[in-house]
């Protein structure tokens, strides 16, 4: 009926965004149902909306090659101050405390808006949310005293908000930049463990009961060509306190590998266990050899815990922080 009556349907889906920030499943299912509709549905147009920063995620990742090459890319052009005021206009008219006897735009003083996007040029989304929703909810908190004017130019965004944009901005410099673990010194690799359990000793952090009351360093003895970088950390449970050894090992073969187990066996009796973090998760020592024979054993045990760095960096290249 479309194609013979020439009525073109048009489905518009914004803020992808969402969909995309942790399980992508969501999104996946969402391409692939999009691209069929467009294989079976005649004069279908579908417009989507996101950021700028998810749309180069996913041209950057293959898995979304089909649906990404399907797509022709319009960027949302910036604000003028005659669209400025349209906007917010329309968006307080449908305000549940819109009052027709108010001028138009209201709270807000059309004026200075106009004023503020002729001179600044805002992008729609950063207008709204970033803007006028901080002034808007400065207002509300104020009990409503006047209008929102918009002099002195770019308002400062809170506290909160100033910390998340530093933080995904650093996120994004992190991973850009980011070395393979095997590439790593190991007093590199031991600098992010022991900042964790900084983090989490000081910033009290507690899981079920479970909380950390001391980091003793260092447990595991060196030797002249390893470092053998470690930590023993004291926790409590339930009330009951116990520790864990902690280390990072990027000598996993041959002779180095047997020094460094029989330095882990000689200070791990005592702790309920050993969590050990190798930069890949496929030792280089022979299977074979006594060392990985008692090595093997008590990861089936439960008592060592391997954390492999490679495991984690092919997680990671799905987990963005979200916006």
């Amino acid at each position: 009926m479309l194609r013979l009556n020439r009525v073109p349907l048009v489905l518009c889906f914004d803020q992808l965004e969402e969909l995309f920030k942790n399980d992508r499943s969501g999104f996946s299912a969402l391409t692939g149902q999009l691209m069929s509709w467009l294989q079976e549905v005649p004069n279908l147009l579908i417009g989507i909306g996101c950021l700028a920063g998810t749309w180069k995620e996913l041209r950057a990742e293959a898995g979304f090659a089909a649906f990404t090459q399907r797509v022709t890319e319009c960027d949302l052009p910036v604000l003028s101050g005659t669209e400025a005021a349209e906007l917010i206009e329309r968006r307080m008219e449908s305000w549940a405390d819109h009052d027709a006897k108010q001028p138009a735009g209201w709270p807000f003083d059309l004026d200075s808006v106009r004023a503020y996007a002729d001179r600044y040029r805002p992008p729609p989304r950063y207008f709204i949310q970033q803007e006028c929703a901080p002034r808007f909810n400065e207002w509300l908190t104020r009990k409503r005293p006047g209008a929102i004017r918009f002099e002195g130019g770019v308002k400062d965004a809170p506290l909160a908000e100033q910390f998340r944009q530093e933080w995904t901005r650093s996120l994004e410099t992190i991973q850009k930049d980011k070395t393979s673990a095997t590439n790593v010194q190991d007093a590199d690799l031991w600098a992010g463990v022991e900042e964790a359990l900084l983090i989490a000793r000081q910033g009290g952090y507690k899981l079920d009961g479970f909380s950390i009351t001391a980091v003793h360093p260092q447990p595991i003895a060196k030797s002249p060509g390893d470092p053998r970088p470690s930590a023993r950390i004291a926790f409590t449970t339930g009330g009951n306190p116990g520790s864990v050894l902690v280390a990072v090992n990027k000598r996993d073969g041959g002779v180095a590998f047997g020094k460094w187990y029989e330095a882990l066996e000689r200070v791990v009796a005592g702790s309920v266990g050993a969590v050990v973090v190798w930069p890949r998760s496929e030792l280089s020592v022979g299977k074979k050899t006594a060392a990985y024979g008692s090595y093997a054993g008590r990861v089936t045990a439960g008592t060592i815990r391997p954390f492999p760095l490679d495991d984690q960096e092919a997680c990671s290249a799905t987990i963005r922080t979200p916006l």
